[in-house]
């Protein structure tokens, strides 16, 4: 038996289909690697999120035990700041707020004013980049644990 002959324009056709092959794994390649990458970005994200609302969870939590524990709080506005160093070794520095506005439609005390208050808890990320980020938890305290302005 004889081999089958082949033309030479059948063979310049898969150099040709190597050829796309070739471009076509490229392009999807180069998708791929971006996918991951905007994967990883969304997941530091995330990750910055969870710390933040960590962060503010536990604040908020320790200011309403030191409010029932009955410790005076200082005139003004209260704010503060955490350090931590992250994963990268940088150091990045939390900085929380507490803003307070009263709230007449609930209810007041029979000199009008309110007894309850709204609070809103801020964290602050800024870091050594110039990156910032915030998250705020929002509360009803009552008006006698908000400090005057």
């Amino acid at each position: 038996m004889g081999r089958p002959a082949t033309s030479p324009s059948q063979r310049g056709l898969l150099l040709v289909e190597a050829g796309l092959c070739a471009v076509v794994i490229a392009v999807g390649l180069v998708f791929i690697s971006r996918g991951l990458a905007n994967q990883l970005k969304a997941l530091r994200t995330v990750d910055e999120y969870e710390t933040l609302l960590s962060l503010a969870h536990g604040k908020l939590s320790e200011l309403e035990a030191q409010r029932l524990a009955g410790i005076p709080q200082p005139p003004g506005r209260p704010e503060g700041s955490f350090e931590m160093a992250d994963e990268t070794s940088s150091t990045s520095e939390y900085q929380w707020s507490v803003a307070a506005v009263r709230r007449e439609d609930l209810d007041v005390d029979t000199d009008g004013r309110p007894l309850f208050s709204n609070v809103t808890l801020t964290v602050r990320r800024q870091d050594d980049e110039r990156r910032s980020s915030a998250v705020s938890l929002f509360a009803i305290w009552p008006t006698a644990w908000v400090p005057a302005e």
